[in-house]
């Protein structure tokens, strides 16, 4: 379910090699 609604958030997860501000904040980022 959140995999659809954050296409963002499951790949930030996965690269928690760098904890980013990105990451926290909503995917209303045009990333």
């Amino acid at each position: 379910m959140g995999k659809e609604r954050h296409p963002l958030r499951p790949l930030a997860t996965a690269s928690s090699g760098y904890p980013t501000p990105a990451v926290r904040l909503p995917p209303h980022l045009p990333e």
